[in-house]
Protein backbone atom coordinates (compact mmCIF):
# COMPACT_ATOMS: atom_id res chain seq x y z
CA UNK A 1 0.00 0.00 0.00
CA UNK A 2 1.02 3.48 -0.16
CA UNK A 3 -0.99 5.87 1.28
CA UNK A 4 -2.79 4.64 4.56
CA UNK A 5 -5.22 7.89 6.15
CA UNK A 6 -6.09 7.85 9.98
CA UNK A 7 -8.22 9.77 11.63
CA UNK A 8 -9.72 9.37 15.60
CA UNK A 9 -13.41 10.09 16.42
CA UNK A 10 -15.97 10.47 18.64
CA UNK A 11 -19.17 11.59 17.44
CA UNK A 12 -18.16 12.82 14.84
CA UNK A 13 -21.37 12.14 12.46
CA UNK A 14 -21.94 15.82 11.63
CA UNK A 15 -18.48 15.56 10.04
CA UNK A 16 -17.37 12.29 8.70
CA UNK A 17 -18.76 11.73 5.59
CA UNK A 18 -17.52 14.46 4.23
CA UNK A 19 -14.09 14.05 4.89
CA UNK A 20 -13.89 10.80 3.94
CA UNK A 21 -15.40 11.72 0.71
CA UNK A 22 -12.39 14.07 0.08
CA UNK A 23 -9.73 11.15 1.04
CA UNK A 24 -11.30 7.97 -0.29
CA UNK A 25 -10.15 8.58 -4.20
CA UNK A 26 -6.00 8.44 -3.33
CA UNK A 27 -6.35 6.27 0.48
CA UNK A 28 -5.38 2.57 0.32
CA UNK A 29 -6.87 2.30 3.44
CA UNK A 30 -8.72 4.12 5.99
CA UNK A 31 -7.69 3.51 9.47
CA UNK A 32 -10.33 5.30 11.68
CA UNK A 33 -9.31 5.15 15.64
CA UNK A 34 -13.07 5.19 17.79
CA UNK A 35 -13.07 6.67 21.05
CA UNK A 36 -16.55 5.60 22.05
CA UNK A 37 -18.95 7.49 19.94
CA UNK A 38 -22.82 6.83 20.74
CA UNK A 39 -23.63 8.57 17.63
CA UNK A 40 -23.58 7.72 13.94
CA UNK A 41 -20.00 7.98 13.84
CA UNK A 42 -19.27 4.24 13.26
CA UNK A 43 -22.37 3.36 10.82
CA UNK A 44 -20.78 6.38 8.73
CA UNK A 45 -17.48 5.04 8.48
CA UNK A 46 -18.28 1.35 7.98
CA UNK A 47 -20.23 2.69 4.81
CA UNK A 48 -17.33 3.80 3.47
CA UNK A 49 -15.15 0.60 4.47
CA UNK A 50 -12.39 1.95 7.37
CA UNK A 51 -10.70 -0.74 9.07
CA UNK A 52 -12.55 1.04 12.17
CA UNK A 53 -10.51 -0.07 15.85
CA UNK A 54 -11.98 0.81 19.31
CA UNK A 55 -10.12 2.82 22.04
CA UNK A 56 -11.19 3.48 24.89
CA UNK A 57 -10.48 7.86 25.56
CA UNK A 58 -7.55 8.24 28.06
CA UNK A 59 -6.90 11.85 27.68
CA UNK A 60 -4.07 11.29 25.50
CA UNK A 61 -4.41 12.88 21.91
CA UNK A 62 -1.10 11.32 20.33
CA UNK A 63 -1.92 7.50 22.16
CA UNK A 64 -5.22 7.54 20.12
CA UNK A 65 -3.49 9.06 16.88
CA UNK A 66 -0.56 6.23 17.25
CA UNK A 67 -2.81 3.27 17.85
CA UNK A 68 -4.29 3.79 14.54
CA UNK A 69 -0.82 4.37 12.66
CA UNK A 70 0.42 1.74 14.29
CA UNK A 71 -2.12 -0.35 12.73
CA UNK A 72 -1.77 1.39 9.05
CA UNK A 73 -0.10 -0.75 6.25
CA UNK A 74 0.80 1.79 3.70
CA UNK A 75 4.03 3.26 3.40
CA UNK A 76 3.31 6.91 3.78
CA UNK A 77 0.43 7.90 6.48
CA UNK A 78 -1.82 11.06 5.98
CA UNK A 79 -3.73 11.95 9.43
CA UNK A 80 -6.85 14.06 9.47
CA UNK A 81 -9.52 15.04 11.68
CA UNK A 82 -12.93 14.37 10.62
CA UNK A 83 -13.90 18.47 10.32
CA UNK A 84 -11.47 18.82 7.57
CA UNK A 85 -11.63 17.92 4.28
CA UNK A 86 -8.69 17.61 1.49
CA UNK A 87 -8.95 20.06 -1.14
CA UNK A 88 -6.54 18.74 -3.96
CA UNK A 89 -6.08 14.58 -3.55
CA UNK A 90 -5.06 13.81 -6.53
CA UNK A 91 -1.85 15.78 -6.12
CA UNK A 92 -1.13 13.53 -3.53
CA UNK A 93 0.13 9.98 -4.83
CA UNK A 94 2.82 11.53 -7.23
CA UNK A 95 4.13 14.02 -4.58
CA UNK A 96 4.81 10.99 -1.78
CA UNK A 97 5.97 8.21 -4.90
CA UNK A 98 8.62 10.70 -6.28
CA UNK A 99 9.77 11.81 -2.55
CA UNK A 100 13.64 11.67 -1.80
CA UNK A 101 14.60 9.46 0.21
CA UNK A 102 15.97 11.85 3.16
CA UNK A 103 12.39 13.44 3.61
CA UNK A 104 10.38 12.03 6.16
CA UNK A 105 7.59 14.30 6.12
CA UNK A 106 5.28 16.94 4.08
CA UNK A 107 4.52 20.64 5.70
CA UNK A 108 0.84 20.80 3.71
CA UNK A 109 -1.32 24.24 3.90
CA UNK A 110 -4.00 23.97 6.26
CA UNK A 111 -7.14 26.50 5.96
CA UNK A 112 -8.58 27.21 9.09
CA UNK A 113 -11.96 28.97 8.26
CA UNK A 114 -12.99 31.06 11.04
CA UNK A 115 -16.12 33.81 11.56
CA UNK A 116 -15.05 37.07 13.42
CA UNK A 117 -17.77 37.40 16.28
CA UNK A 118 -17.93 41.19 15.88
CA UNK A 119 -19.17 41.36 12.16
CA UNK A 120 -19.60 37.70 11.14
CA UNK A 121 -17.13 37.60 8.79
CA UNK A 122 -15.82 34.66 7.40
CA UNK A 123 -11.86 34.10 7.20
CA UNK A 124 -9.38 31.82 6.25
CA UNK A 125 -5.82 31.74 7.94
CA UNK A 126 -3.85 29.27 6.22
CA UNK A 127 -0.92 27.79 8.36
CA UNK A 128 1.81 24.90 7.61
CA UNK A 129 1.27 21.82 9.28
CA UNK A 130 3.02 18.40 9.05
CA UNK A 131 0.26 16.00 8.36
CA UNK A 132 2.07 13.48 5.67
CA UNK A 133 4.76 11.68 6.58
CA UNK A 134 6.37 7.87 5.90
CA UNK A 135 5.20 5.44 8.25
CA UNK A 136 8.23 3.95 10.61
CA UNK A 137 8.30 2.78 14.07
CA UNK A 138 10.18 5.67 15.25
CA UNK A 139 7.78 8.71 14.07
CA UNK A 140 4.92 9.05 15.89
CA UNK A 141 2.75 11.99 17.90
CA UNK A 142 3.91 13.43 20.58
CA UNK A 143 2.10 15.71 23.18
CA UNK A 144 -1.44 14.62 24.96
CA UNK A 145 -2.69 17.65 23.28
CA UNK A 146 -2.26 19.50 20.42
CA UNK A 147 0.23 16.64 19.35
CA UNK A 148 2.45 16.99 16.57
CA UNK A 149 5.30 14.44 15.14
CA UNK A 150 7.58 16.98 14.07
CA UNK A 151 10.39 16.04 16.45
CA UNK A 152 10.19 12.56 15.81
CA UNK A 153 10.49 13.26 11.67
CA UNK A 154 14.01 15.08 13.21
CA UNK A 155 15.15 12.98 15.45
CA UNK A 156 14.92 9.63 12.75
CA UNK A 157 17.70 11.83 10.79
CA UNK A 158 14.81 13.26 8.24
CA UNK A 159 14.40 15.95 6.90
CA UNK A 160 10.44 18.20 6.93
CA UNK A 161 9.66 19.68 3.43
CA UNK A 162 6.94 21.81 2.17
CA UNK A 163 4.27 20.48 -0.28
CA UNK A 164 2.72 23.42 -1.92
CA UNK A 165 0.13 21.41 -3.92
CA UNK A 166 -1.60 19.93 -1.02
CA UNK A 167 -4.07 21.38 0.89
CA UNK A 168 -7.09 21.06 3.77
CA UNK A 169 -9.69 22.96 4.87
CA UNK A 170 -10.48 23.11 8.26
CA UNK A 171 -14.09 23.85 9.12
CA UNK A 172 -13.48 25.66 12.48
CA UNK A 173 -16.54 28.09 12.30
CA UNK A 174 -19.12 24.94 11.70
CA UNK A 175 -18.71 24.25 15.55
CA UNK A 176 -21.52 26.20 17.71
CA UNK A 177 -19.68 28.54 19.93
CA UNK A 178 -20.76 26.57 22.76
CA UNK A 179 -19.11 23.65 21.73
CA UNK A 180 -15.90 25.01 20.57
CA UNK A 181 -15.50 26.32 24.29
CA UNK A 182 -15.98 23.26 25.64
CA UNK A 183 -13.54 21.71 24.16
CA UNK A 184 -11.18 24.59 25.16
CA UNK A 185 -11.70 24.02 28.26
CA UNK A 186 -11.06 19.95 27.78
CA UNK A 187 -7.91 21.08 26.09
CA UNK A 188 -6.94 23.46 29.33
CA UNK A 189 -7.23 20.62 31.64
CA UNK A 190 -5.17 18.65 29.59
CA UNK A 191 -2.91 20.78 29.05
CA UNK A 192 -2.31 21.95 32.45
CA UNK A 193 -1.56 18.25 33.32
CA UNK A 194 1.21 18.20 31.07
CA UNK A 195 2.85 21.16 32.36
CA UNK A 196 2.22 20.14 36.13
CA UNK A 197 4.53 16.93 34.90
CA UNK A 198 6.91 19.55 32.93
CA UNK A 199 7.61 22.81 33.29
CA UNK A 200 9.88 22.64 30.43
CA UNK A 201 7.27 21.57 27.85
CA UNK A 202 6.97 25.12 26.21
CA UNK A 203 4.83 23.76 23.68
CA UNK A 204 2.17 23.16 26.11
CA UNK A 205 2.96 26.41 27.86
CA UNK A 206 2.23 28.23 24.35
CA UNK A 207 -0.86 26.49 23.47
CA UNK A 208 -2.11 27.03 27.38
CA UNK A 209 -1.66 30.88 26.33
CA UNK A 210 -3.63 30.70 23.03
CA UNK A 211 -5.86 28.73 24.81
CA UNK A 212 -6.24 31.17 27.76
CA UNK A 213 -6.81 33.91 24.95
CA UNK A 214 -9.51 31.91 23.21
CA UNK A 215 -11.64 31.97 26.39
CA UNK A 216 -10.72 35.18 27.08
CA UNK A 217 -9.09 35.35 29.93
CA UNK A 218 -6.74 37.66 28.55
CA UNK A 219 -4.56 38.75 31.95
CA UNK A 220 -3.34 35.05 31.95
CA UNK A 221 -2.59 34.46 28.39
CA UNK A 222 -1.02 37.73 28.42
CA UNK A 223 0.92 36.20 31.56
CA UNK A 224 1.95 32.94 29.63
CA UNK A 225 2.95 34.79 26.79
CA UNK A 226 5.22 36.65 28.81
CA UNK A 227 6.77 33.93 30.29
CA UNK A 228 7.75 32.28 27.26
CA UNK A 229 9.49 35.32 25.86
CA UNK A 230 11.59 35.77 29.15
CA UNK A 231 12.59 32.11 28.89
CA UNK A 232 16.04 31.83 27.48
CA UNK A 233 15.25 28.07 27.89
CA UNK A 234 12.10 27.93 25.24
CA UNK A 235 13.28 27.45 21.71
CA UNK A 236 14.05 29.56 19.51
CA UNK A 237 10.49 29.37 17.36
CA UNK A 238 8.14 29.52 20.41
CA UNK A 239 9.56 32.58 21.75
CA UNK A 240 9.51 34.40 18.55
CA UNK A 241 5.61 33.45 17.81
CA UNK A 242 4.61 34.41 21.78
CA UNK A 243 5.90 37.66 20.66
CA UNK A 244 3.41 38.02 17.82
CA UNK A 245 0.60 36.72 19.85
CA UNK A 246 1.39 39.26 22.78
CA UNK A 247 1.42 41.76 20.05
CA UNK A 248 -2.21 40.57 18.61
CA UNK A 249 -3.63 40.47 21.96
CA UNK A 250 -2.34 44.51 22.57
CA UNK A 251 -3.31 45.24 19.28
CA UNK A 252 -7.23 43.92 20.34
CA UNK A 253 -7.00 46.62 23.10
CA UNK A 254 -6.05 49.66 20.94
CA UNK A 255 -2.32 49.71 22.47
CA UNK A 256 -0.54 49.72 18.53
CA UNK A 257 2.33 51.03 19.71
CA UNK A 258 2.89 48.22 22.26
CA UNK A 259 2.13 45.55 19.91
CA UNK A 260 4.21 46.78 17.20
CA UNK A 261 7.23 46.39 19.72
CA UNK A 262 6.34 43.12 20.17
CA UNK A 263 6.69 42.59 16.57
CA UNK A 264 9.80 43.92 16.24
CA UNK A 265 11.05 41.65 19.13
CA UNK A 266 9.44 38.56 17.02
CA UNK A 267 11.74 40.29 14.08
CA UNK A 268 14.52 40.62 16.03
CA UNK A 269 14.81 36.92 17.30
CA UNK A 270 13.40 35.05 13.41
CA UNK A 271 13.56 37.60 10.60
CA UNK A 272 11.50 37.31 7.21
CA UNK A 273 8.74 34.78 9.33
CA UNK A 274 5.83 35.55 7.81
CA UNK A 275 3.60 35.62 11.18
CA UNK A 276 4.96 38.86 12.59
CA UNK A 277 4.63 40.57 9.35
CA UNK A 278 1.10 39.61 9.20
CA UNK A 279 0.72 40.80 12.93
CA UNK A 280 2.05 44.09 12.02
CA UNK A 281 0.55 44.88 9.01
CA UNK A 282 -3.25 44.53 10.76
CA UNK A 283 -1.45 46.42 13.10
CA UNK A 284 -0.57 49.36 11.48
CA UNK A 285 -3.68 49.21 9.39
CA UNK A 286 -5.87 49.23 13.06
CA UNK A 287 -4.06 52.69 13.72
CA UNK A 288 -4.68 53.87 10.62
CA UNK A 289 -1.13 53.84 8.75
CA UNK A 290 -1.91 52.15 5.78
CA UNK A 291 1.00 52.41 3.93
CA UNK A 292 3.34 50.88 6.23
CA UNK A 293 0.06 48.31 6.64
CA UNK A 294 0.64 48.01 2.96
CA UNK A 295 4.48 47.48 2.70
CA UNK A 296 3.70 44.55 5.67
CA UNK A 297 1.14 42.86 4.09
CA UNK A 298 3.59 42.54 0.78
CA UNK A 299 5.99 40.64 3.00
CA UNK A 300 3.74 37.91 4.15
CA UNK A 301 3.46 34.84 2.05
CA UNK A 302 0.99 34.43 -0.32
CA UNK A 303 1.01 30.39 0.47
CA UNK A 304 3.19 27.54 0.67
CA UNK A 305 6.49 27.87 -1.61
CA UNK A 306 7.14 24.71 -3.66
CA UNK A 307 9.83 22.47 -2.40
CA UNK A 308 10.83 25.23 -0.13
CA UNK A 309 12.41 24.49 3.31
CA UNK A 310 9.85 24.47 6.41
CA UNK A 311 9.86 27.62 8.24
CA UNK A 312 11.46 28.15 11.61
CA UNK A 313 8.04 29.12 13.15
CA UNK A 314 6.04 26.10 13.57
CA UNK A 315 2.70 26.86 12.16
CA UNK A 316 3.94 29.97 10.23
CA UNK A 317 0.78 31.75 8.38
CA UNK A 318 0.60 32.53 4.73
CA UNK A 319 -1.76 34.27 3.25
CA UNK A 320 -4.16 32.93 0.32
CA UNK A 321 -4.44 35.10 -3.66
CA UNK A 322 -7.71 36.45 -2.93
CA UNK A 323 -7.32 37.57 0.79
CA UNK A 324 -3.68 39.04 -0.15
CA UNK A 325 -5.26 41.14 -3.00
CA UNK A 326 -8.63 42.10 -0.83
CA UNK A 327 -5.87 43.35 2.18
CA UNK A 328 -3.83 45.38 -0.41
CA UNK A 329 -6.96 46.58 -2.11
CA UNK A 330 -8.44 47.86 1.58
CA UNK A 331 -4.82 49.71 2.13
CA UNK A 332 -5.13 51.41 -1.54
CA UNK A 333 -9.11 52.30 -0.90
CA UNK A 334 -7.80 53.78 2.47
CA UNK A 335 -5.05 55.99 0.85
CA UNK A 336 -7.31 57.07 -1.68
CA UNK A 337 -6.00 55.15 -4.32
CA UNK A 338 -9.75 54.06 -6.22
CA UNK A 339 -8.16 52.47 -9.49
CA UNK A 340 -5.31 50.79 -7.68
CA UNK A 341 -8.12 49.24 -5.45
CA UNK A 342 -10.47 48.12 -8.02
CA UNK A 343 -7.23 46.47 -9.87
CA UNK A 344 -6.65 44.42 -6.72
CA UNK A 345 -10.39 43.63 -5.75
CA UNK A 346 -10.35 42.16 -9.01
CA UNK A 347 -7.75 40.23 -8.90
CA UNK A 348 -8.48 39.12 -5.69
CA UNK A 349 -11.84 37.68 -7.79
CA UNK A 350 -9.84 36.04 -10.49
CA UNK A 351 -8.74 34.39 -7.63
CA UNK A 352 -11.66 33.10 -6.39
CA UNK A 353 -14.73 34.94 -7.69
CA UNK A 354 -16.89 34.08 -4.85
CA UNK A 355 -14.33 35.78 -2.09
CA UNK A 356 -16.98 38.18 -0.23
CA UNK A 357 -14.43 40.49 0.81
CA UNK A 358 -13.40 41.54 -2.72
CA UNK A 359 -16.87 42.16 -3.87
CA UNK A 360 -17.14 44.60 -0.64
CA UNK A 361 -14.04 46.21 -1.73
CA UNK A 362 -15.74 46.67 -5.06
CA UNK A 363 -18.86 48.11 -3.54
CA UNK A 364 -16.58 50.62 -1.45
CA UNK A 365 -14.70 51.53 -4.68
CA UNK A 366 -17.91 52.15 -6.66
CA UNK A 367 -19.69 53.91 -4.03
CA UNK A 368 -16.79 56.97 -3.97
CA UNK A 369 -17.16 56.73 -7.89
CA UNK A 370 -21.14 57.77 -7.20
CA UNK A 371 -21.69 54.62 -9.09
CA UNK A 372 -25.02 53.02 -6.75
CA UNK A 373 -25.77 50.46 -9.32
CA UNK A 374 -22.54 48.38 -9.48
CA UNK A 375 -22.11 49.57 -5.21
CA UNK A 376 -25.48 47.19 -5.07
CA UNK A 377 -24.71 44.50 -7.80
CA UNK A 378 -20.98 43.55 -5.97
CA UNK A 379 -23.00 43.87 -2.27
CA UNK A 380 -25.39 41.44 -3.74
CA UNK A 381 -22.24 39.38 -4.30
CA UNK A 382 -20.76 39.77 -0.70
CA UNK A 383 -23.98 38.76 0.94
CA UNK A 384 -24.50 35.63 -1.47
CA UNK A 385 -21.02 34.49 -0.78
CA UNK A 386 -20.77 35.39 3.25
CA UNK A 387 -24.43 35.14 4.62
CA UNK A 388 -23.39 35.94 8.25
CA UNK A 389 -21.19 38.83 7.56
CA UNK A 390 -23.47 41.72 8.81
CA UNK A 391 -21.11 44.63 7.72
CA UNK A 392 -22.30 44.42 3.38
CA UNK A 393 -25.53 43.23 3.91
CA UNK A 394 -26.37 46.39 6.05
CA UNK A 395 -24.42 48.67 3.44
CA UNK A 396 -26.50 46.88 1.04
CA UNK A 397 -30.00 48.18 2.46
CA UNK A 398 -28.67 51.29 3.07
CA UNK A 399 -27.69 51.53 -0.70
CA UNK A 400 -30.93 50.11 -1.19
CA UNK A 401 -32.79 52.80 0.33
CA UNK A 402 -31.33 55.31 -1.36
CA UNK A 403 -31.71 54.12 -4.65
CA UNK A 404 -35.42 53.83 -3.33
CA UNK A 405 -35.31 57.65 -2.23
CA UNK A 406 -33.48 59.01 -5.06
CA UNK A 407 -30.79 60.34 -2.13
CA UNK A 408 -26.89 60.53 -2.82
CA UNK A 409 -25.02 57.02 -2.18
CA UNK A 410 -23.61 56.68 1.32
CA UNK A 411 -19.77 57.34 -0.20
CA UNK A 412 -18.08 56.63 3.07
CA UNK A 413 -20.13 53.02 3.39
Amino acid sequence: MLLSVCLITKDEEQFLAGCLDSVRAVADEIVLVDTGSVDRTLEIARSYGCRVLHRDWDDDFAAARNAGITAAQGRWILCVDADERLANPTALPAAIRDAAPDVGGFLIERHDVTTHPEDGQSDVYPIEILRLFRNRQDIRYEGIVHERPNETVLRAGLEIRSLATLKLTHLVNHLPQDRLEAKQHRYLLLLDREIESDRQNFWARYYRGKTLWFLRRLDDAKSAFRGLVECEACPLSLRASAWCMLASMLSEEGLHGAAVECVQESLALIPHQSLAFYVLAETLYAGGHFAHAREAYRRVRRSMDPDSRPSQILGDLCMTQEKRAFKLGCCALALGEIPEADRLFREGLEANPGHAGCHYGLARAALLREDLSAAIAHLESAVQSDPTWRTPRELLDRCSRHRHSGESPPANG
